[in-house]
């Protein structure tokens, strides 16, 4: 495995390995209250009441931790290719976003 700043393993207790890959991405949202007025709603959301949207730079980073085979090798319990880039430029538009407060 070639590591490098956004994939690495590390070696755990015992027999595990620990496999992280990093993604970045970027995202925008607004927060706005159609039950506020304009001047409420600047007032309580701020910089993320800008009309054009507000954004935000992000890491996830995904782990997988299992004992290597001894002939296979590490194979990730986890499948990476299940991260989808989303073709919405903001949050608040994708179906699996929740606003926790």
């Amino acid at each position: 495995m070639q590591e490098n700043d956004n994939l690495y393993s590390v070696k755990e207790e015992g027999e595990l390995v620990q496999l992280t890959r990093k993604y970045h991405f970027s995202s925008a949202h607004r927060l706005h209250s159609h039950h506020l007025t304009d001047e409420e709603n600047k007032k309580l959301f701020r910089k993320c009441n800008n009309l054009y949207g507000h954004g935000h730079n992000y890491c996830l980073e995904v782990r997988s931790l299992k004992r290597p085979a001894l002939r296979r090798g590490f194979q990730p319990a986890l499948s990476f290719h299940s991260i989808k880039r989303s073709n919405s430029n903001s949050l608040e538009r994708e179906p699996s976003f929740k606003l926790a407060r």
